[in-house]
């Protein structure tokens, strides 16, 4: 009976270390840093266009721009220079957190043939939003969080202001 008993203990043991396991390996996956191409639901080689709305909270118009073909390029550097991460509890952030903290803040249209979508750098995550489909944008954190977001938004400011 005391075989049967260290058994069973050793098998629900097992099975709970196998479960931890596949735990903190699934998280460790989720919250992996990511790159830009990662992240993005079009194809960088795939975007055919790209406009900036910049939103000043002392303007009451956005100011919106196209961006040209080397500004695109250069644009899609500089975001392809950091990696992004998932938010949430383990790094500070709760996910659903976005917050304005830059001013102005970006929102980068991308438009590949009928497919659209929006990144937005408010300052404190990036949200991404593929515009074809409602409620499936989701949030990450630049390495550089809002130092990085401020070099993007002055990046769109210099394209904004030699155009």
């Amino acid at each position: 009976m005391m075989k049967n008993q260290l058994k069973q203990f050793l098998i629900a043991g097992a099975v709970l270390a196998v479960l931890a396991a596949l735990f903190f390996g699934w998280r460790s996956w989720y919250y992996r840093p990511q790159t830009l191409a990662d992240i993005l639901p079009l194809s960088p080689e795939d975007i055919e266009a790209c406009d900036v709305q910049m939103d000043y909270s002392d303007r009451e118009n956005a100011l919106c721009f196209d961006l040209t073909t080397g500004q695109f390029h250069e644009l899609l550097d500089l975001l392809s220079s950091t990696t992004y991460q998932v938010p949430g509890k383990n790094i500070g952030i709760p996910e659903d957190t976005v917050q304005i903290t830059l001013d102005p803040h970006a929102r980068v249209f991308f438009h590949s043939g009928g497919r659209h979508m929006e990144l937005i750098l408010p300052g404190n995550l990036i949200l991404v939003n593929p515009l074809a489909f409602p409620g499936k944008s989701r949030t990450y954190l630049p390495d550089g969080n809002q130092e990085f977001q401020q070099e993007v938004i002055a990046f769109l400011e210099s394209c904004q202001n030699g155009a």
